[in-house]
């Protein structure tokens, strides 16, 4: 038992440890008792079957085996739910509770390798004191400190100069209390809201990853694209590519709608692939936020009913890219600039060199109310900033003294907006036709545009729209076979087709690659390689730029009640022109899996009865069996017995079955004393086996003076007197002996 014990000890603590430290990297806030109790369920499984004799492991492995056959066909029985679908986090920890088992088993064998845990250990909290590593607080550590302090503990036991009682594993088995106790009384201490920073540390360490990635990414810069982004804008005919974990996103606010994280922007299109040209040092960002805002000041407006500031904290996770994401309208970066020289060309943020991995950006942005009726109203009416508005506005986003976009170059941003980013485009008869139908009674150019995002995202979405031809060599080749021949696409192709048509109609727009987001509560998200994303922007003159989504089942809206109004008045989509097909049975985009959690139907799920008996019916037999096999196999080894073996077996049967009728021999009583004490309660007649036991234990007596019919006439009076007694105890005796 003692053994067992030290074993438990040392995979519980390791399995803890190992745990905490996997939700700490993953983003998981909560373990839960859950997820501890699935952790150790299989980690005392294969304890107790490494310490029980060979009836309890074949009982075990028994046990173990019907299950796993019940859960199989519970899975098979509920129409592919399986528990795995609602706590996805299982097969994981199952794999870790297998691994502790193993570490756990070896630690409490093995000096060597606990001496590489203590240093590994170590290691990683130091790292997590540097934020490089994330162990959870609290229990996390306390499980690692005590994994530390029992090693430790164990190598001063072994290499003590011992006398007395030497066995190592009671003394680990009787110290653990102290130890857990202990680290848990340092709990109860309260720590600091705020740990020390280690800047010095941090930013060594921060150098030499950006280091190592720029010299591990010239030696790969090609890479297979994912769906949307890429450091190019070339629209290829598939897309594919690896799912990795790219931002971990934490927001501070309910969000209900989506987030775009701005990369790439481009400004010239070939119709193949898009390039940028658009160098200019003005930064763009940071005039669309101001005069986004100061519109509304112009208009004798309330900033909450047209904008929302968004607060949000991102960390790189396996992004190697020279953009800094940011929402389209980011109007603070906390610390960036000066500690990662991140510079701004044509309103995309570049890094010096490519990003390196571990960084933590904390961004805000301004959220809009898009799809408020109200807003298309505001939207179509004329605005003239004035300097007053101005200044408003850059007192509103909390620009200090002569920092940010002046007044005084406005003008000049407007005009280079207009250059760079429109198109004389001539649209093709066919394509021409679809427009007027599709504008025909627009209310502005704003409406103009909510209707064409719906009726692109009314077409037909795919991952392989095949080769663009080779006779496109322009925007207006590349909408004639666009909308009136492939008829479907990607992200990119609908993004493209957005911005040409926004050109067509004068409006200055670009095309934007980044990651997309849907968030709807304040929380942590992670974002993939699966969630690249490529939109169109349009800029609005005196309103600033906006976004759009036209791509397939990625539209979502955004908006709020506005002036007081107790609902929110979002337009009915305008129908679509009968040019712009449609197919009902469009496959949903493959990368929107990535975007959207999978909605399950509110309910119970079935109870199907086979899924319960057929586990229960093959435990009741397998028990049966057991038994059986089990009896037929003492009995056999009991008739190849000696007359003496069979003797001292049924007196220790006896002597067991003296112990469940709570009289147990007690240490230092001699066998008569034994005999004396309990007589009167169990009856002299049923002890007189004993005479026979004291004289085989301590002179030996030939077969033939051995009373045989005796022991198995007392063996089976006091099986009578427990059953009479405690028949529990009776049951659990004919059952498991």
């Amino acid at each position: 038992m003692i053994a067992f014990f030290c074993d438990f000890i040392y995979t519980g603590l390791t399995l803890l440890t190992a745990l905490y430290y996997y939700c700490g990297l993953v983003g998981m806030e909560k373990t839960g008792f859950l997820m501890i109790s699935a952790a150790f369920l299989p980690a005392v499984v294969l304890i107790l079957f490494t310490h029980l004799p060979a009836r309890g492991r074949i009982m075990l492995g028994g046990i173990v085996l019907i299950s796993g056959i019940g859960i199989a066909l519970a899975g098979k029985a509920s129409d592919g739910f399986t528990v795995t679908n609602e706590y996805s986090w299982i097969p994981v920890v199952l794999a870790i509770s297998v691994v502790s088992y193993a570490v756990g088993m070896l630690l409490a064998r093995i000096s060597f390798l606990r001496y590489i845990a203590v240093a590994s250990i170590v290691a990683v909290l130091v790292l997590t004191l540097l934020k490089i590593f994330i162990l959870s607080i609290g229990y996390g550590v306390m499980y690692a400190f005590g994994l530390i302090i029992l090693m430790t503990a164990h190598e001063i036991h072994i290499h003590w100069k011992r006398d007395g009682y030497t066995d190592e594993k009671k003394h680990i088995v009787f110290i653990a209390p102290f130890i857990i106790l202990t680290l848990a009384v340092t709990l109860l201490f309260k720590y600091p809201d705020k740990p020390y920073d280690w800047k010095a540390f941090i930013n060594i360490w921060n150098q030499m990853t950006a280091a190592f990635d720029r010299i591990s990414y010239s030696f790969g810069r090609g890479s297979k694209t994912v769906t949307g982004f890429s450091d190019d804008g070339k629209l290829l005919s598939g897309v594919e590519g690896k799912i990795v974990n790219v931002l971990d996103v934490t927001t501070f606010q309910d969000m209900n709608t989506s987030v775009y994280f701005a990369g790439a922007a481009f400004d010239s299109f070939d119709g193949h692939e898009w390039t940028v040209t658009d160098d200019t040092d003005i930064a763009i960002r940071e005039f669309d936020a101001v005069e986004s805002v100061g519109a509304i000041f112009a208009g004798d407006g309330k900033p909450a009913d047209y904008i929302k500031e968004i607060r949000l904290n991102i960390a790189y996770k396996g992004v190697k890219s020279k953009y800094l994401f940011a929402p389209t309208k980011v109007i603070r970066k906390e610390g960036v600039n000066r500690r990662l020289n991140v510079k701004e060309k044509g309103g995309i943020y570049t890094f010096s060199g490519y990003s390196p991995y571990h960084i933590e950006v904390s961004e805000s942005y301004l959220k809009l109310n898009t799809d408020n009726l109200d807003f298309y109203e505001y939207m179509n009416e004329p605005c003239e900033i004035s300097g007053y508005d101005w200044n408003e506005a850059r007192r509103y986003l909390k620009y200090k003294d002569n920092n940010g976009p002046a007044y005084e170059d406005y003008e000049k941003y407007i005009a280079h907006i207009k250059e760079a980013y429109s198109e004389d485009i001539v649209l093709s008869p066919e394509v021409v036709a679809i427009t007027e139908e599709l504008y025909d009674g627009a209310s502005g150019e704003y409406e103009k545009m909510k209707r064409l995002e719906s009726a692109l995202g009314s077409m037909e979405y795919s991952l392989s729209p095949g080769e663009i031809p080779g006779d496109v060599t322009d925007a207006a080749g590349y909408l004639d076979h666009f909308l009136t021949e492939s008829k479907s696409g990607y992200c990119a192709y609908y993004a493209t087709a957005f911005v040409l048509l926004a050109r067509a109609e004068g409006l200055p727009a670009r095309y934007v690659q980044g990651y997309i987001l849907k968030a709807d509560k304040k929380g942590n998200f992670t974002v993939t390689s699966g969630n690249a994303h490529a939109w169109p922007e349009v800029y609005f003159e005196g309103k600033g730029w906006i976004a759009f989504e036209p791509t397939p089942g990625f539209y979502r809206p955004s908006a709020w009640p506005m002036n007081g109004s107790a609902f929110i008045k979002i337009p009915p989509n305008a129908p679509p022109p009968t040019s712009f097909d449609h197919d009902d049975d469009a496959p949903v985009p493959a990368d929107e899996a990535s975007l959207e959690d999978v909605k399950t139907e509110e309910g119970f799920h079935k109870v199907n009865l086979t899924a319960i008996l057929v586990p229960l019916v093959l435990l009741i037999v397998f028990f049966v069996l057991f038994l059986l096999i089990s009896r037929l196999i003492q009995r056999k080894r009991f008739e190849k017995l000696s007359r003496e073996g069979k003797f001292m077996s049924l007196a220790k049967d006896s002597l067991s079955i003296l112990k469940l009728l709570n009289d147990p021999l007690t240490p230092g009583e001699t066998l008569s004393e034994y005999r004396l004490r309990i007589g009167e309660d169990v009856g002299e007649e049923n002890l007189s086996f004993i005479t026979d036991y004291e004289c085989m234990l301590y002179a030996p007596a030939r077969d033939e003076k051995i009373n045989l019919k005796n022991a198995y006439d007392c063996r089976d009076r006091l099986l009578h007197l427990l059953r009479e007694r405690d028949k529990l105890r009776y049951m659990i005796k004919i059952l498991l002996d």
